[in-house]
């Protein structure tokens, strides 16, 4: 079988990372995985700050994804792109849409959520409804979108308390597979790995989304080697 991180943020892409991607990527090479999704945030309230205009920031994005498969040439681990969405609190994993997605609809940020949602599903794009009982505090409410999203992001590794069963449930009832990552922002010091298992190597973004909607892939989730007293069990409650 083959192992793929399909949740990963590095630093400065995603703000709240602590590592680069070569850090990631020697990591997950060493954690004898085959390649990794990179899923860095793509704010959209952010889009346009300090002077930078959109078609700027889409390209930055997509050109700090380029890079990184270059260094994963190099390691030896393949690199996939994609990207986490947010919206108040709702959080997406996004693959298979990529820059010239983004280029050819400008007002992207100003669309309403289910808008943007149905555009990146009618280009092909597949949409995981990330960690969705996460509750980081009270001003963020729990927000399910059953009808545009097409898994659900049940096993994340990234703390303890993600509401696992609950997210199973949510799964379960609205005939949604389910999905793992391991939202992983600190490389080799993050305790539990998720990620989804392969028969055949994924050749590229479009393989991925395939053997996914073809029920082909597997979720698997593993205490990280370098980590002590991993707690896997505790991690996924």
């Amino acid at each position: 079988m083959y192992k793929y991180e399909t949740h990963l943020h590095t630093s400065p892409a995603s703000s709240c990372a602590i590592v680069t991607a070569k850090e990631q990527l020697e990591f997950y090479k060493s954690a004898g995985f085959d390649g990794v999704f990179m899923t860095n945030h793509f704010y959209l309230s952010h889009i346009v700050k300090k002077g930078r205009t959109y078609e700027e920031i889409v390209n930055t994005f997509f050109d700090d994804i380029e890079n990184s498969k270059e260094i994963g040439k190099k390691i030896g681990i393949k690199v996939f792109a994609g990207l986490e969405m947010a919206d108040h609190g709702a959080d997406f994993l996004i693959y298979g849409v990529g820059r010239e997605f983004f280029l050819s609809i400008p007002d992207f940020a100003n669309l309403d959520i289910l808008e943007r949602l149905t555009l990146i599903k009618e280009a092909g794009g597949l949409i995981i409804h990330a960690h969705p009982f996460r509750v980081m505090n009270s001003k963020r409410a729990i927000r399910i979108f059953p009808y545009h999203v097409e898994g659900v992001e049940a096993y994340n590794t990234n703390r303890e308390n993600q509401g696992t069963d609950l997210a199973v449930m949510y799964a379960k009832h609205y005939n949604l597979p389910v999905f793992a990552g391991s939202d992983n922002h600190g490389g080799i010091i993050h305790p539990v790995l998720g990620s989804m298992k392969s028969e055949t190597p994924i050749v590229d973004e479009a393989d991925f989304i395939a053997k996914f909607r073809a029920g082909e892939l597997e979720i698997h989730y593993e205490a990280n080697p370098f980590v002590e007293d991993a707690d896997v069990e505790k991690t996924l409650t």
